[in-house]
């Protein structure tokens, strides 16, 4: 295989996954040289990029190969960085600045006034009878969010955005020199913020990160504003790209095949099941029903009717992100949210023994629903509902701990179950 990862030619139609996959399988660490530089080091194995990730006393986060490489001389803001560019700790100590703004508590308190917004912003859409959906809405509604964190008026966020576009448009595709003028203009943007909100000090981010300290010391206006530039573009070019960003209608494929592929490839394995029971009733004589209970002193937990407006979700319990109870909560508190009223869901975090169980169950009872398939009928509706009724709620497990010690316990009612013995406890 040819690998060459820095010809201009080989991204005209899109990332060359060939090279890609040929490196994961043969050569995950490759050192791959340069005509006219040092070379580097092309890191393309899971474990390899994972422990790259993690260690930066070795492998630092700063930019000294970049394609193309940085000029010489030096770096464009004298001694400050972006957070994207610091190490820790000096990267800990800044992400800490911002970190309780985005946890799920704040985040949900501001879900009604995000509503409004979004309502807002697609009511304009249905007056107008079309639009173009990513720069008319998924471009609208990140930068209005990131006005509203940072106290802006909503339509200054606006053009923020539509500076950030700028920033990420080829510069082949503009004119010369527009990147840099629109940093500028938002570094200029920036300094009428620190004027604004050191004479008039709001309940907002953009004040916050004035009043902060790090390190013993407030930031310097330069970090204020590569902070102020970071939550911008983040806030916008992430979320909403538009075809001008890539060279050809080929390119812009090419990256929506690989979004797919990153998908399927790292989030698939989490599942999620949307199971309505009304589509569990029997259709034909023979097929068996969901586990009933009419007597009052039934103690199964079974229902009379376990079809009507009823749906189960089924969700893995043990999956990274799933692990964290506060995330898990938000997962259900938007599930419930988004239910139709009349809907009762029973939301399942369940092993992976009862994930197989279900996914096995589910496929089945899908070709047999379809119509592709009909052999053993009743065994495979009886196995879904069997897989449901079975599947059990997994909660993370803790230990007791004594009643006197400083620390909270990592024990909290109606947040984790009893679980692992830890040390054993004082008598």
């Amino acid at each position: 295989m040819d690998i060459d990862l820095i010809d201009p030619a080989r991204f005209a139609a899109g990332h060359p996954h060939a090279q890609y996959d040929w490196l994961r399988a043969n050569a995950p660490v490759y050192w791959h040289a340069e005509p006219n530089g040092p070379g580097f080091w092309a890191v393309t194995g899971y474990d390899a990029v994972y422990e790259v990730d993690r260690d930066f006393q070795t492998y630092s986060s700063q930019p000294t190969v970049m394609l193309d490489d940085p000029p010489p001389g030096p770096p464009p803001f004298g001694d400050y960085q972006m957070m994207l560019m610091m190490d820790p700790p000096q990267h800990t100590a800044f992400r800490r600045l911002i970190r309780e703004e985005f946890l799920p508590d704040p985040t949900m308190a501001r879900v009604p006034r995000m509503q409004r917004l979004a309502r807002q912003i697609v009511d304009k859409a249905i007056a107008k009878g079309r639009c173009d959906f990513v720069s008319e809405i998924a471009g609208e509604m990140p930068s209005y969010v990131i006005a509203e964190l940072m106290g802006l008026p909503l339509e200054d966020g606006r053009e923020l955005y539509k500076l950030t576009e700028i920033i990420h448009t080829s510069p082949s595709a503009q004119a010369e020199g527009a990147g840099a003028q629109a940093v500028f203009k938002m570094f200029e943007y920036g300094m009428g913020i620190i004027a604004e909100k050191r004479a008039r000090p709001a309940d907002d981010l953009a004040t916050k990160l004035l009043n902060a300290e790090v390190e013993g010391r407030k930031l310097a206006d330069m970090e204020f504003l590569l902070f102020f530039l970071l939550l911008v573009d983040a806030g916008g070019d992430i979320i909403a790209r538009r075809i001008e960003y890539f060279a050809t209608v080929d390119a812009m494929e090419s990256a929506i095949s690989g979004l797919i592929a990153h998908l399927r490839s790292y989030y698939s394995g989490e599942g999620l099941y949307v199971i309505e029971h009304i589509l569990l009733l029997p259709e034909e004589a023979g097929d068996p029903f969901m586990d009933i209970c009419v007597d009052t002193a039934c103690t199964d937990c079974a229902a009379a009717d376990p079809y009507t407006y009823r749906v189960t979700v089924v969700l893995p319990a043990f999956t990274g992100r799933f692990r964290d109870m506060d995330f898990r909560r938000f997962v259900e508190e938007t599930l419930r949210q988004e239910m139709p009223a009349h809907i009762l869901p029973r939301i399942c975090w369940v092993n992976s023994d009862d994930m197989a169980a279900i996914e096995k169950a589910y496929r089945d009872w899908l070709a047999i629903r379809s119509g592709a398939a009909t052999a053993g009928r009743a065994d495979k509706i009886a196995a879904l509902n069997r897989a449901l009724t079975r599947a059990k709620n997994v909660y993370p497990s803790s230990g007791l701990h004594p009643c006197g010690q400083l620390e909270p316990p990592p024990f909290m009612l109606g947040r984790t179950a009893l679980g692992s013995a830890g040390e054993p406890l004082d008598s």
